[in-house]
C-alpha cells in the first residue's frame, strides 16, 4: 500500500487570479498567520500605519520574487513563526512599541508571498496569482 502524493499548495489548477485569490484562505498556514497578524494589528494604537505596512510589504515581497527568483525552504517556519509571534502578542493583550509589531507584520508579510510563488514557468501568471493573493491577503 502506497499513499498518494500530498500537496499544500496547487488546490486550483494552474497559476490565475482565482487561484491567487483563494490561496491565502485555503491554505491553513496562511489563514491562521493572517487572522493572528490581524488581531495583533487590531490592538495597536497605530493599527492603520499596520495596515499600510502590510499590503506594502506583500507588493516588495513580489517585486523580489520577479527581479529575482529562489527557493527559500525556512519560509513556511518563518512564517508560522511570525504567526505564532503575533498569536502571543494577541493573548498578552498588550500596547507595543511600534517596531515590535511592525516587525512581525514585515517579516510575514514577505513570508507569505514568497510561501505562495506558484510552480509555473511564466512570468505573467505568477505575477497575476501574487498580486491575487496579495490583495486576498490584505482584505482578509
Amino acid at each position: 500500500m502506497s499513499g498518494g502524493t500530498a500537496y499544500a499548495h496547487g488546490f486550483v489548477g494552474g497559476a490565475s487570479f482565482l487561484n491567487g485569490a483563494l490561496h491565502p484562505l485555503l491554505v491553513p498556514a496562511h489563514a491562521l498567520s493572517l487572522l493572528a497578524f490581524g488581531l495583533m494589528t487590531g490592538q495597536q494604537v497605530y493599527r492603520v500605519l499596520l495596515a499600510i505596512l502590510f499590503p506594502a510589504t506583500l507588493v516588495a515581497g513580489i517585486l523580489m520574487i520577479v527581479s529575482a527568483a529562489f527557493p527559500l525552504e525556512f519560509v513556511p517556519v518563518l512564517l508560522l513563526a511570525c504567526a505564532a509571534a503575533a498569536g502571543l502578542l494577541t493573548a498578552l493583550a498588550r500596547p507595543l512599541l511600534a517596531i515590535v509589531p511592525a516587525a512581525i507584520l514585515a517579516i510575514g508579510g514577505l513570508s507569505l508571498i514568497f510561501d505562495s510563488v506558484p510552480s509555473v514557468v511564466s512570468k505573467r501568471d505568477t505575477i497575476l496569482a501574487l498580486c491575487a493573493t496579495a490583495l486576498a491577503a490584505t482584505l482578509v
